[in-house]
């Protein structure tokens, strides 16, 4: 028999996501979905892609792989859906969520106690189509239940969202695409916190590019640092 606790908890997302469903059958958007920041160039579509895994690595609880994936949700929710966070390691703090311009209100939380609980929880969410985004921090992936929660993102259509520290890089992944975060120091030009996205893994795309992006505090947008802008803009054109 399952522990009351597992219980309770497929009872509480069971009824959280029911609850959201209807709402979310009337604001399913198109198969590919900007968040207007310039982390969608890395992507295959340029925009993230419906029915898809996406890889966050970071190293150490400040790399910013969560706050950037946090960030780029609070985006996509805006157009359509409701977030689904699985946070079993209780990193989830609301106030910092909605700075980053999270609405808590279309927001589901969802605190398993044990990994096999965080598993069933992430795999539920992403099978449902209330979800505009499910995003779960994980550790060790086995590659059985990897390849589940990829199958699940299919079959619910969400963009699915796995931060994971950057020591699993060389790991088998089922995800789409596989972004590295790691820290930059500020600059006078882009006076927010900064940090270097890399693509280690694309489905479908280039690897290897990286834009360098900052974060500002006054309007919580992820925007290019404008050094970098230009030259980007420059490449561009070079290659056309």
């Amino acid at each position: 028999m399952k522990p009351a606790a597992s219980i309770a908890l497929i009872r509480t997302l069971q009824e959280k996501v029911h609850d959201m469903e209807g709402h979310a059958a009337q604001t399913v958007g198109p198969c590919v979905l900007a968040s207007g920041s310039p982390i969608d160039g890395l992507l295959p579509r340029r925009g993230w892609r419906r029915g898809v895994l996406t890889e966050w690595l970071g190293e150490g609880d400040g790399a910013g792989a969560l706050t950037l994936a946090l960030a780029q949700s609070a985006s996509l929710v805006r157009l359509t859906g409701i977030l689904v966070v699985v946070d079993r390691q209780r990193c989830f703090y609301p106030p910092a969520a909605a700075r980053l311009g999270i609405d808590l209100k279309r927001t589901v939380i969802v605190q398993p106690r044990t990994p096999s609980e965080a598993l069933w929880a992430l795999e539920q969410a992403l099978r449902s189509t209330a979800g505009a985004v499910t995003l779960g921090c994980f550790d060790r992936l086995e590659e059985r239940s990897y390849r589940r929660l990829q199958l699940a993102a299919e079959a619910g259509g969400s963009v699915g969202m796995l931060v994971r520290p950057a020591r699993f890089r060389a790991e088998p992944s089922w995800a789409e695409v596989r972004l590295l975060a790691t820290p930059r120091p500020a600059k006078p030009s882009a006076p927010g916190r900064c940090w270097k996205v890399e693509v280690l893994h694309c489905r479908g795309g280039r690897n290897g590019g990286a834009v360098e992006v900052e974060l500002t505090d006054e309007a919580n947008l992820v925007r290019m640092v404008s050094g970098l802008a230009h030259s980007a803009h420059q490449a561009d054109a070079a290659s056309a």
